[in-house]
C-alpha cells in the first residue's frame, strides 16, 4: 500500500470534528481526497480510507471481531467490556448493512 496515501488518510481522520459523526460519509470524503492526491483508482483509495479508519476506531472500540473463530458466514464478536460473545450470521450482517443503506439513500415514494 501507499505509505504516503495511509499517512495522509491518518492525518484527514484526525482532522475531522468530531471525529465519527458519519463514518460512510467522511470515508468518501477521505477517498476521493486520497485519490486526488495521489493519483489512486477510487477502489484503492477506498481500501486505504477503510483500513485506516478501522485501524482508528478499533483502538477505542470495546470489542471485536474473533477472526481466528470466524467464517465467510458467520462472525464471532467479542464483547470485551461485558466478557460475552456473539455469533453473527452474514445474513444478519447484510441485513444490516442494508437497513443502513436505506436509512442513507431511501428509496423514492413511487404512490
Amino acid at each position: 500500500m501507499n505509505q504516503h496515501a495511509i499517512i495522509e488518510a491518518q492525518r484527514f481522520f484526525t482532522r475531522q470534528q468530531p471525529p465519527h459523526a458519519n463514518a460512510e460519509q467522511l470515508l468518501e470524503q477521505c477517498a476521493n481526497h486520497l485519490a486526488e492526491s495521489f493519483c489512486l483508482t477510487t477502489s484503492s483509495a477506498m481500501q486505504i480510507a477503510m483500513s485506516v479508519l478501522s485501524e482508528i476506531e478499533s483502538a477505542t472500540a470495546e470489542g471485536f471481531i474473533d477472526i481466528d473463530r470466524s467464517s465467510s458466514r458467520m462472525a464471532l464478536v467479542r464483547d470485551t467490556a461485558r466478557r460475552t460473545m456473539h455469533m453473527v450470521s452474514a445474513g444478519e450482517l447484510l441485513n444490516l448493512v442494508r437497513r443502513r443503506a436505506r436509512r442513507r439513500d431511501p428509496e423514492p415514494n413511487t404512490g
